[in-house]
């Protein structure tokens, strides 16, 4: 059945999984869009693109569930940014020295990025290959940032879940704060864009040494 979907669907499959994108395929994924190519084609709604289906389909074409034995990011330091870091770093050390700022107005910031969707552990793959690596993300994903503050005289700021704002109206829907559930310790804090840089919307009592290096 659909012998020509069958086809273009094998070819998204492994365009997919090249090496210019290496993104996860899940049998999700290829029951999904066998489905998108029967209605885009032959206008059909019937076909359900069942589990026995996908099955049958990827024994036809070779195509296995492997285990992910190497996953990337799209962004990597080369020698040159870390050589930067670096230099930012001693230039941070010299103007703490020579203004003589107190400990506790100098801060140390750690930011970790959290993605909605979670990588998977598997991922469709031609047989008989060595490698299966995956980029991961493969494309923009929806997630938060934890932010984590600790002063350089040891004490500890709250921790901070930034969430992105929309484009429009540059705040998240109040039924979706009135949904988050976190600690006292925890700030909920909103992001939008100003003049091509990232601001969390949250207010600091006290002046600290901030520094802020274009990248």
């Amino acid at each position: 059945m659909y012998p020509q979907m069958k086809v273009e669907l094998y070819g998204w499959v492994l365009d997919l999984r090249c090496p210019g994108k290496r993104q996860e395929v899940s049998n999700g994924d290829i029951q999904e869009k066998a489905r998108d190519i029967v209605v885009r084609n032959f206008g059909g709604t019937e076909f359900k693109a069942s589990d026995c289906w996908c099955a049958r389909f990827e024994r036809d074409y070779s195509l296995v569930t492997r285990e992910i034995t190497n996953m990337t990011r799209k962004i990597t330091f080369t020698e040159a940014d870390l050589d930067v870091h670096q230099q930012f770093f001693l230039e941070i050390e010299e103007h703490i020295h020579n203004k003589k700022t107190p400990k506790s107005r100098v801060l140390n910031m750690d930011q970790t990025m959290v993605w909605m969707e979670a990588p998977r552990r598997k991922t469709i793959s031609p047989k008989r290959v060595k490698q299966v690596p995956v980029r991961h993300p493969p494309g923009d994903k929806e997630g938060l940032t934890m932010n984590v503050t600790i002063r350089a005289d040891g004490s500890k700021l709250p921790a901070e879940i930034i969430f992105k704002t929309s484009a429009k109206g540059g705040k998240v829907s109040d039924m979706f704060v009135e949904k988050l559930s976190a600690a006292e310790n925890v700030i909920i804090s909103l992001l939008r864009k100003l003049g091509g840089m990232a601001f969390s919307i949250s207010s600091i009592s006290k002046p600290y040494f901030l520094c802020i290096r274009n990248s």
